[in-house]
C-alpha cells in the first residue's frame, strides 16, 4: 500500500489553481523501445510538443531545490500558446517489476497555472536568450540570469510560496535559469487480453548532458491515484512485454544539464 505525502505546496494566497497530486509509473527506454512503441500511437492524437525552462536556487556554486530531501521542480513551460508555470515536489515510492521489466513510481504533488501575460512573455525571452548564450562559449548569461530573478521575485506564478520557504532554509540563492529541454509527447494504445486497450504517454525529450553535450531521453509513463499504483505498475510492464519489448528496451542515461548551467555561471 502506499501512502500519500502529506506536502505543503498550498499557496491559494497567490490565486493560483489547487494543488493535485497523483502517483507517476515510469519506464525508461533506449531508443529501439521508443521505437517499437511509436508504432502504436493512437492517430487520433495530435503529437503535443513544447520547450520546457526550468528554474533553481543558486548559491554562487550549484543548484539546491533540485537536490533537496523533497526536490523542488520549478519550470515554465511553452507549447506555442499562453505559457504555463508549473512548480512540483516529489518523492520516489521504488520500482515495480513484472514480466522481466522495471517500472519507477514517484509521488509528484504539483500546481499549475498560466501566467499574467506580460510576465509570461518577458520570462520566455529572457530565458530564450539564457539559453541561447549558454552553449556559447563566452558569452555573458549571469546579467540574463538575473534578469530572470527579477521577474520571478516581482510576479506571482504557482508554488512561489513554497520555493520561498524552501529558500529561506538554505544559503543566500538566486531563481536563476538551471536547465532548457524540449518535449514530444504521444498517447499509445497497448493491447490487453479481454480488456479495453491500454493509453499511456510515450515521450522523447531532447537535453543537455553535464558536459553541455546534447541526448535524447524516452520515456513511457502514466499518472493516476496512489490507490492502486502498483497494480497499474505491473498492468502497464505486462502490456509493454506483450508490444514487444524486452529488458534491453529499458534503460537510458540520467544527465544532468543543472551541472553544465552551474559551471557556466561559476566562469
Amino acid at each position: 500500500m502506499i501512502a500519500i505525502l502529506p506536502f505543503v505546496l498550498a499557496t491559494a494566497a497567490h490565486g493560483v489553481a489547487p494543488v493535485k497530486t497523483v502517483v507517476e509509473v515510469r519506464v525508461p527506454l533506449v531508443r529501439t523501445g521508443y521505437d517499437k512503441l511509436l508504432k502504436l500511437r493512437d492517430p487520433g492524437k495530435d503529437i503535443v510538443r513544447r520547450r520546457d525552462f526550468y528554474f533553481d536556487a543558486f548559491d554562487g556554486d550549484r543548484f539546491r531545490l533540485k537536490h533537496l530531501e523533497l526536490p523542488i521542480k520549478a519550470r515554465l513551460k511553452d507549447a506555442g500558446d499562453a505559457p504555463t508555470f508549473q512548480t512540483s515536489r516529489s518523492r520516489a515510492l521504488g520500482r515495480v517489476e513484472a514480466a522481466g521489466l522495471v517500472a519507477a513510481l514517484a509521488e509528484i504533488e504539483d500546481e499549475k497555472d498560466s501566467l499574467e501575460q506580460d510576465l509570461g512573455t518577458e520570462l520566455l525571452v529572457v530565458s530564450g536568450k539564457f539559453f541561447d548564450n549558454l552553449l556559447r562559449p563566452g558569452a555573458p548569461i549571469l546579467d540574463l540570469a538575473e534578469q530572470a530573478h527579477a521577474l520571478l521575485a516581482k510576479g506571482d506564478w504557482p508554488g512561489k510560496g513554497v520555493v520561498t520557504r524552501a529558500r529561506e532554509d538554505l544559503p543566500p540563492t538566486r531563481l536563476f535559469p538551471a536547465a532548457s529541454n524540449t518535449k514530444e509527447r504521444s498517447i499509445i494504445s497497448l493491447p490487453r487480453p479481454r480488456l479495453a486497450k491500454l493509453s499511456v504517454t510515450l515521450g522523447r525529450t531532447k537535453a543537455l548532458d553535464e558536459t553541455g553535450a546534447p541526448v535524447a531521453l524516452y520515456e513511457v509513463e502514466q499518472d493516476g491515484p496512489a490507490e492502486g499504483a502498483e497494480e497499474r505498475a505491473r498492468e502497464l510492464l505486462e502490456a509493454l512485454r506483450r508490444a514487444g519489448l524486452d529488458p534491453d528496451d529499458l534503460g537510458g542515461p540520467s544527465p544532468d544539464a543543472f551541472l553544465f548551467t552551474a559551471r557556466r555561471l561559476r566562469e
